[in-house]
């Protein structure tokens, strides 16, 4: 057993119950530091700072590990070991790389033709993201409220009709953690609005195409994955016209 606290730059705008910082801050330097390797149970603080909410069930799956969260005065009293998780920002490039083969592995992930090579996803509606502690709605909203591709009805007419074999839009809120790994494993080509689901480019493949349709909001992090893992990411406006040229130039029709 240990009792971990999960470190971050930002701590006051990276709640670990919203995917991106799961991922970024919490599953990768758990990954780097070899926790899984030493224990079976973790122990987390049941506080808005700490709490992985309802992604403590993929954690389970990627680690094999349970994770038990607990109010600030039982975690100082466990009398086990205490560990401060690394920064993601202190992370090597090798670390990168380590650990996307291992959730390749993980979930043996192999080349599937029944995937598509173009991948456009879209915003789906709102999910649960913690059950057991109150949070400021505020905290609560998902990118769909925010972020979303302008004409994206147009945009999948356009990709369907242009590649009717190859194309595919999805929601990847309604996807098991293995579906949506498959799902950017498989994929050539990858067009999303700006937001949580871009830090899937952890699972693509080397030269993988990651179009980001920027919305006005950038986070300094996705370009970090996407050179430590060789991927080809472009910014683009948030222009049905300025994605379709993109789009051709990139795919060379």
């Amino acid at each position: 057993m240990i009792k971990i606290i999960n470190c971050r730059k930002n701590i006051h705008n990276s709640l670990l119950f919203h995917y991106a910082h799961f991922i970024c801050d919490c599953v990768f330097p758990e990954f780097f530091m070899k926790l899984f390797n030493k224990h079976k149970i973790v122990y987390r603080l049941k506080g808005l700072r700490q709490c992985l909410g309802n992604f403590s069930r993929f954690y389970k799956k990627i680690f094999k590990i349970n994770t038990i969260e607990v109010p600030m005065h039982k975690f100082n009293q466990l009398r086990i070991v205490k560990k401060m998780c690394v920064k993601k920002e202190t992370i090597p490039k090798r670390a990168f790389i380590a650990f996307r083969n291992f959730i390749w592995r993980r979930f043996n992930i192999k080349p599937n033709s029944d995937f598509p090579k173009i991948l456009l996803i879209q915003r789906g509606v709102t999910k649960t993201l913690i059950n057991n502690i109150n949070v400021p709605s505020n905290l609560l909203k998902n990118g769909h409220q925010r972020r979303e591709i302008e004409q994206i009805d147009k945009l999948k007419e356009y990709l369907s009709t242009k590649f009717p074999t190859t194309f595919k839009c999805i929601k990847l809120e309604g996807l098991t953690f293995r579906q949506q790994v498959c799902y950017f494993f498989n994929a050539d080509v990858i067009i999303a609005a700006h937001g949580a689901g871009l830090s899937n480019m952890f699972f693509c493949r080397p030269n993988t195409k990651i179009i980001e349709v920027h919305c006005n909001r950038k986070w300094y992090f996705f370009p970090v994955i996407s050179a430590n893992l060789r991927l080809n990411h472009s910014y683009v406006s948030n222009k049905l016209t300025d994605i379709i040229n993109l789009i051709s130039g990139l795919i060379l029709i």
